[in-house]
C-alpha cells in the first residue's frame, strides 16, 4: 500500500471520517471527511461510489463503513511493516554514517595533513573552494592569502595553507543558505512534537507508553544547533547529532513494541463498529473509544514522520560540512 509514509492528516481524516459516519448524518449531505474516505477508497479500488452511490455509501453503519475501517486496519498494519521492516534500520544506518564521516571530515580540518610534496595540490582545492564562496570581503581576503601561498617556497606555503584550510571551511559553511533552512525544519520537528507530547502529560496505559516515546525522542534533539559559525560549532554539532539519532532508535524501538495492542485495539474496534448495527454497543462510547485510537495513531505516525525527517535533516547538514572540507588524507 505505501512506498512512502502517508502524513498525520491523512490519518486523521480517515478515522474523522469514520466517526462521522457513525455519528450518523444521513439526512445530510456527507461530511468533508466522509468524502475524503471515499475518495482514498476508490482510488484504491476498494470500493467504487459511483456504482453505490455516496448518499447511501455510509448510511446505518453499512459496508462504507466497514470498507473505511479495514483499510485503516491494512494501513496501520503496512505502516508497520514498511518502516519497521529494512527501512528503519537502514535509515538509521545511512544518517549515523553521514555523521560519522562529516566526524572523520573535520579531523582533517583540526590536523590537515599538508607536505612540502602535496601543497600546491592542496592549495589548488583551496582556491577551488574560495572561488565558489559568494563574493565578500572574507573571500577577498582569503583569495590574497592563497596567492601569497602560491608563490611562496613549499616549506613556508605548508603552515599557511594549512591555517587556510581552516578559514576556508569556516568561510563556506557560513555562506550556506542551506543550513539555516535545515535548520528551520529542525526547530518545526520540535516545535510540532512538543505540541504533541503535551496530549500525553497525564496518561496511562498504551498512551502513557507513546508518551514516553515522545520524550525520548525530544531528549535527542536538546542542545541541537547548527553548525554554520565554524569548526568549533561543527564539533559539537557532530556530538548532538549521534545523541540524536541515538535516541531517535530509542523511541522508535518502544513505537514498535507497540504494534501487538495498538493492532488489536483497531481490530477490536472493527467488532464494535459491527455491533453497533444492532445497538449491542453504545455509539457515544464507540465514538471516543475511536478518537482515542485515532490520537494514538496519528501520534505514532508522527513520531515516525519525525524520524524520518530528522535522520534526513541530520545527513544533509553532515554532507554540507563534509563538502567544505579540503581533504588532505590519502
Amino acid at each position: 500500500m505505501y512506498e512512502t509514509i502517508p502524513e498525520v492528516s491523512h490519518v486523521e481524516t480517515m478515522m474523522d471520517g469514520v466517526i462521522d459516519s457513525i455519528s450518523g448524518n444521513e439526512s445530510l449531505d456527507l461530511t468533508q471527511a466522509q468524502r475524503y474516505v471515499i475518495g482514498v477508497l476508490d482510488a484504491n479500488e476498494i470500493t467504487r461510489s459511483s456504482v453505490t452511490g455516496t448518499e447511501g455509501f455510509f448510511s446505518t453503519i453499512g459496508d462504507g463503513l466497514k470498507a473505511a475501517w479495514d483499510y485503516i486496519l491494512k494501513m496501520f498494519k503496512n505502516i508497520w511493516d514498511f518502516f519497521f521492516g529494512k527501512k528503519n534500520k537502514e535509515d538509521s544506518e545511512a544518517a549515523k554514517e553521514d555523521v560519522k564521516s562529516a566526524e572523520e571530515a573535520i579531523k582533517e580540518v583540526e590536523a590537515p595533513q599538508v607536505t612540502e610534496e602535496n601543497v600546491k595540490a592542496v592549495a589548488a582545492q583551496v582556491e577551488k573552494k574560495i572561488d565558489k564562496l559568494p563574493e565578500s570581503p572574507k573571500k577577498k581576503e582569503l583569495k590574497k592569502k592563497v596567492e601569497a601561498v602560491k608563490a611562496a617556497e613549499p616549506a613556508k606555503a605548508k603552515q599557511a595553507t594549512a591555517a587556510l584550510i581552516k578559514e576556508t571551511f569556516e568561510a563556506e559553511l557560513l555562506d550556506k543558505p542551506r543550513l539555516n533552512e535545515l535548520a528551520k525544519t529542525f526547530n518545526k520537528l520540535i516545535f510540532d512534537l512538543n505540541a504533541r507530547k503535551e496530549e500525553y502529560a497525564t496518561t496511562n496505559g498504551d498512551r502513557k507508553v507513546l508518551g514516553h516515546a515522545i520524550e525520548t525522542f525530544l531528549n535527542g534533539f536538546k542542545g541541537m544547533k547548527e553548525p554554520r559559525k565554524g569548526l568549533a560549532e561543527s564539533k559539537a554539532w557532530v556530538s548532538y547529532a549521534h545523541r540524536c539519532l541515538e535516541a531517535t532508535d530509542n523511541s522508535l524501538e518502544t513505537i514498535k513494541a507497540m504494534k501487538s495492542e495498538t493492532q488489536h485495539a483497531i481490530s477490536d474496534t472493527q467488532a464494535k463498529i459491527d455491533g453497533a448495527k444492532s445497538s449491542q454497543y453504545n455509539k457515544k462510547e464507540l465514538i471516543e473509544e475511536i478518537t482515542e485510537l485515532k490520537r494514538t495513531m496519528a501520534s505514532v505516525v508522527q513520531v515516525i514522520k519525525t524520524a524520518e525527517h530528522a535522520r534526513d535533516c541530520i545527513s544533509q547538514i553532515a554532507k554540507i560540512i563534509e563538502g567544505a572540507v579540503v581533504k588532505t588524507k590519502k
